[in-house]
């Protein structure tokens, strides 16, 4: 069980692996990202009835999301246990715990009925999403956000 500094969500790109094509109009660009949860997510009545969004930078556009393989270099370092949950990918089957959704530069996953994430869970994703089409300049804004949702 892990739990995030401050009672806080914590999103973090992964700085060690992906982000092959980082400059401008590049498109399908591999980001990783690490997720710890500092609340549960439970849809009970219906899909959808909890959710997380990720908003990326303006200018990005997310373009889907899955699981990540075992051969990141991030996992080399870190301590074990690597705490390294997924999610259902961008394919929904019978067995998907949800489903992603993406609109410009936010990818959202909304949990089908019955489905959990666990406050203290840590997730690994990779995402692609294709670059702003103009340079960003080391002032502008750069942050990415997670703000997860309940019914």
């Amino acid at each position: 069980w892990f739990s995030p500094p401050g009672g806080s969500s914590v999103a973090s790109v992964v700085t060690s692996d992906g982000d092959a094509k980082p400059f401008k109009g590049e498109t399908g660009n591999e980001l990783y990202v690490r997720i710890a949860f500092a609340a549960t997510l439970r849809s009970v009545a219906a899909n959808d009835d909890a959710s997380f969004v990720l908003t990326l930078p303006t200018g990005y556009t997310c373009v889907d999301a899955e699981t990540t393989g075992d051969a990141l270099r991030f996992f080399s370092y870190d301590a074990l246990p690597q705490r390294r949950g997924s999610l259902s990918g961008s394919t929904v089957t019978a067995q998907s715990d949800g489903e992603w959704t993406f609109s410009s530069n936010t990818c959202e996953y909304g949990l089908h009925t019955q489905a959990a994430i666990y406050a203290g869970s840590v997730m690994m994703l990779k995402l692609t999403a294709d670059n702003p089409s103009a340079a960003m300049p080391h002032s502008a804004g750069t942050s990415w956000t997670i703000q997860l949702k309940s019914k």
